[in-house]
């Protein structure tokens, strides 16, 4: 963990080698943004995003760490 401090505030950062976590495509942002604008209606847009597969992304933060942690067969 490491403290961050700005303008007489802390603030608390914490720092991973490794974050996993969905990312959206290019469908949600166009479902979003069509549902934002109000051109389609929230009921459709959850229809919408139902229908989509999550998406997952590892993001290696350190070359170190995909040196000790993927093996190539």
């Amino acid at each position: 963990m490491q403290e961050v401090y700005q303008e007489g505030e802390t603030r608390i950062c914490l720092i991973y080698d490794i974050v996993m976590g969905g990312v959206a495509n290019d469908r949600v942002f166009d479902t979003m943004e069509l549902y934002f604008e109000n051109l389609i209606s929230r009921t459709e847009a959850i229809g919408r995003l139902a229908m989509e597969k999550p998406n997952m992304q590892i993001c290696f933060r350190r070359q170190e760490i995909c040196w000790r942690n993927i093996w190539f067969l």
